[in-house]
């Protein structure tokens, strides 16, 4: 038996998430639940969204491991504060069950004492999961390097997900952003970006850019005079649009040791979109280079820009490139598979 707990939605079981479980044909429980994450500042992460999770947690903690018959073999979770309300629970009920700690991503700090104290509580809450699901292979070795000793099992499964309406989103034709005679760029992400090499390829490039990030402080300010454009409230149906509506959608990253920008990057590919990404180790496990992306070397605004250039002035390769994208999404990156890979991981 195992239990999930998706924070995306208090129907999840009635999605497609959902389906993909039943699907599977496993023995399991959905508890699901809609948390926002949404902050402007560490204060409002700290006081209400981390709190607003807490709360969550213990109720799902006692419905599944207090109240649930039968008791679970394995727990799925997506945060540290589940696993550690989840292994009290357990550790009072005196059950077997596994926890998960699925999407584990663990960001260093630059400040030693900070990362000294983050350190040793990550590993402490690694402590009490027995397992931690990464969605790139090259997070393995590197947990592993950072928490030596562990008996935690670091399982990669590439991600993936569902973009409702796909195919309508794909039928409708593309709106033309603030300047209709120019091509529009979009960007999207707030986490592992690197907006300020994208701001600098910018320079000369005679395009429109949308930035859609919910944090402020991840964008750095726009050059005086450049066609970019930066939203922080663009959500759901309107962001898918906005994706769809992008002649290349540009994913660039600065944070080559950890999976960032897969949300974006798959939901991309769903919609099938031409892009171009920032090659990094994570990255390569999501995109073939000249076949379903373009990408280019981390932090090269040059190279960026000849990339975006090239692809706006030969639209056959761009919608190849496009084409080729959607396939690989159906092929690897949707709900039913990530689900059933995830399943196979938690239960061999």
């Amino acid at each position: 038996m195992i239990h999930f707990f998706p924070l995306f939605d208090k129907n999840a079981a009635d999605t497609a998430y959902g389906e993909a479980i039943r699907a599977i044909g496993v023995e399991h429980r959905i508890f699901a639940n809609r948390v926002n994450f949404g902050h402007n500042s560490r204060l409002e992460l700290i006081f209400v969204a981390l709190p607003r999770l807490a709360v969550v947690a213990m109720r799902s903690a006692w419905r599944s491991l207090v109240q649930a018959q039968p008791a679970p073999d394995v727990v799925v979770v997506v945060s540290d504060i589940e696993v550690l309300i989840f292994a009290f629970a357990k550790f009072v009920m005196r059950r077997r069950t596994r926890i998960v700690h699925n999407t584990f991503i663990y960001t260093t700090r630059p400040n030693r004492w900070v990362e000294a104290l983050r350190r040793r509580y990550y590993r402490f809450v690694l402590g009490h999961a027995q397992m931690a699901v990464v969605h790139s292979r090259v997070e393995i070795a590197r947990n592993r390097k950072l928490f030596p000793g562990l008996a935690t099992e670091f399982v990669f499964v590439p991600y993936g997900l569902t973009v409702d309406m796909r195919d309508i989103y794909r039928a409708e034709p593309r709106r033309p952003g603030q300047f209709p005679d120019l091509p529009l760029l979009v960007a999207a992400g707030r986490s592992g970006r690197d907006y300020a090499t994208l701001f600098a390829a910018m320079q000369g490039l005679d395009a429109e850019l949308l930035v859609i990030c919910d944090f402020e402080g991840a964008v750095p300010p726009v050059p005086e005079g450049a066609k970019i454009r930066v939203a922080h409230n663009i959500y759901s149906h309107e962001f898918f649009r906005a994706l769809h509506d992008a002649d290349v959608v540009v994913l660039p990253l600065s944070n080559l040791e950890i999976s960032a920008g897969q949300t974006v990057l798959i939901q991309a590919k769903a919609l099938g979109c031409p892009l171009v990404v920032t090659d990094t180790p994570t990255s390569r496990d999501y995109v073939q280079a000249d076949v379903d992306a373009v990408t280019v070397p981390p932090g090269d605004p040059e190279a960026l820009r000849a990339a975006i250039r090239a692809l706006l002035a030969d639209p056959a390769r761009a919608k190849a490139l496009g084409d080729a994208a959607a396939a690989s999404f159906d092929r690897n990156h949707g709900t039913q598979g990530f689900l059933t890979r995830l399943v196979e991981a938690v239960t061999k």
